[in-house]
Formats: C-alpha cells, structure tokens, sequence
C-alpha cells in the first residue's frame, strides 16, 4: 500500500475516533454517574460529624428531621442521649443527659421547634411523651390515655408529629400503632397485624415490622423484613405492598427503614444488599444507590432512613460508619 494511502487510512480513522470518542465517553459516564433515573439522581455528599471528624454512630441509631429548620437529629442507643446536626452537617448540640427525660427512644419535632421525645423510665416498662422546648429542656411530661384494651402491652419505639399537633406512637414489634392528640389522649389505633391479614402467631415468629415512617397525610408506611415487603397504610386502613426478595436491582435482600420525601418518593433501605431502594409515589421500583464497602457512598448494613429540605437523604449504618448524607436531584 503506497504511503499516501496509509496516511489516508490512518486520517480516516483518527477522524472516526475524535468523533466517537465524546460519544464513547457520554455512554461510560451514563452508567457511572451517581444512581439517577426517571428525573431523580442521587449523589454522595458527607457524613454526619463535628469538629474532630465523623461520629461514628452505629447500628441503632434513630434518625428524626426539623423539616422547617432542616436540622437531623440522631437518637444514639448506646451512647444515649440526643445530637442535633445542622444543614451542613456539623453537630451544634447534644441533649438528653438530664434524668428528667428518663431513656430516650425516638423524637419528632413540631412547626415551632418543640421537640417531642419518646422517653422511658428507668425500669422501661412505662413509657410518657416529653414536650421539651428547642434545647432538650423539659417543660412537661404528656401521659398516654385512653388506649383501647388490646394496646395493655404497647410498647412504642418511634414517635411521629403531624401537622396539627397529632402524634404517631408505632411498637414494631408487636405492629400496633397509636395516634393521639397534644394532650395524649388516644384519638385513633392501628392493629397492623390485622389490617395485613396476620395472625398474632405471625407476628409472634418475628414477623414484626422493622422500618416506620409517617408522611404528612397521615398514611403509614413499614417494613417487615422476613416477607421481603414493604406497605403503605391509608388513615382510612388500606393496605398495599410493594417490593419483592431478590438479590437483583429493585429487589429487597433484608429491608429495613423506610422513609417518604416531599415528592412522594419513598426510600427503603436494605441491610443485606447495603443500598437504598427507591420507588416512585404510585409504588413503582425507579433506582437505588449505595454499595457495600467503606468509601465515600458505600454503606455498611444501612439501617434507618429520613429525608429533609433540600432533597437531602440521611442514612444510619453499622460498624461505627456513622451516618451519611445524600442528596436528591428531580
């Protein structure tokens, strides 16, 4: 071949390749670019910390969220007590060392920064709301009353404040569900065992809810990890599942917390799979993301999950991981 033709040859597929190359490079950063599908990307952002480095939460830690102020708050079981974090991050303040409190189990937040704090005595076997002002400082206890007789042995691990000074009480373990008003006084229950068609025996053989959430409209939402399933429950006692066991994208390993942002997206986490699973408004599968592993993104037995303002995305892990944040894109 004369040397003109190679050149020629060689021309023709350098030009080939310039043109393909922003095109190859489109395509790869497609499938690497953070879990994006239908409008909604979710990227990596931080991890909860303070000024010596990231706090290293570890499994048990409970998530709860100011919607209007932005801040997390992250009820730690085996340090105690409670620590505030601010929109970026940084821890500002820590409450719940003051007996008066007695062991805290989950909290909520109203409109005007009370915080409501599900608080046991010390022997754990009775249990009393704490309305407390914005610094953790007790200001009165509220007692539970008017409970139904099959609610004897309720014992609430989360607490939820809806808009209208309406409180959620959810025991997971035995899947009951009290609602009641800012005086305490039981106004509603939930028997989600019977609403899902259990019996008190399938309850019994650890088939109790794990993940909890309640959205501004009042509908419940769980997850019971030993059937692969997650549910949504209408105030008016409608249920639906959603989900099914797998090992696959969109497929539940071990679900675990469960949470709903202002768009109507709802966020399982998955402690087998270590990902986050998330499902549109009307319950479709849309992506996930997370990864097992210990760098930037990657989780470790993610556990509970909320959501704030600013498409923002909390997650508790294991293994001291602390608890990571990411953010939403629509």
């Amino acid at each position: 071949m004369e040397d003109g033709a190679v050149g020629e040859k060689a021309g023709g597929i350098k030009k080939r390749f310039t043109v393909a190359a922003p095109i190859l490079f489109l395509l790869l950063t497609a499938f690497y670019r953070p879990a994006q599908a239908y409008g909604l990307q979710v990227s990596y952002q931080y991890n909860l910390a303070d000024f010596s480095g990231t706090i290293p939460f570890s499994y048990g830690a409970k998530l709860a969220i100011d919607k209007d102020r932005g801040e997390v708050y992250v009820t730690d079981p085996l340090r105690g007590g409670v620590t505030i974090f601010n929109t970026t991050g940084m821890k500002v303040y820590r409450f719940g060392d003051a007996s008066d409190l007695g062991y805290i189990e989950d909290v909520a937040v109203d409109k005007k920064g009370h915080i409501y704090t599900l608080s046991y005595n010390g022997s754990r076997d009775r249990f009393f709301i704490g309305f407390c002002d914005y610094r953790g400082d007790l200001l009165s206890r509220i007692e539970v009353s008017g409970l139904p007789a099959g609610f004897s042995h309720f014992r609430p691990s989360r607490i939820f404040y809806i808009k209208g000074g309406i409180i959620y009480l959810a025991d997971d373990s035995q899947m009951l569900v009290a609602v009641v008003d800012h005086t305490g006084k039981c106004i509603r229950t939930y028997q989600l065992y019977k609403v899902l068609n259990f019996t008190p025996k399938m309850v019994m053989d650890d088939n109790g809810a794990f993940g909890f959430a309640v959205d501004s409209d009042g509908d419940i939402f769980l997850t019971i990890p030993t059937l692969f399933r997650a549910y949504r429950i209408t105030p008016d006692g409608k249920a639906v599942s959603f989900g099914r066991g797998g090992s696959g994208p969109g497929r539940f390993g071990v679900a675990a917390g469960i949470a709903v942002d202002g768009n109507g997206f709802i966020y399982v986490t998955d402690r087998l799979r270590c990902c986050v699973l998330v499902f549109d408004k009307d319950l479709n599968f849309r992506t996930e993301f997370g990864y097992r592993g210990y760098g930037p993104g990657s989780l470790i037995v993610p556990s509970d999950v909320v959501t704030g303002p600013g498409g923002r995305i909390y997650v508790s892990q294991a293994g001291n991981r602390g608890v990571s944040v990411f953010s939403a894109v629509y």
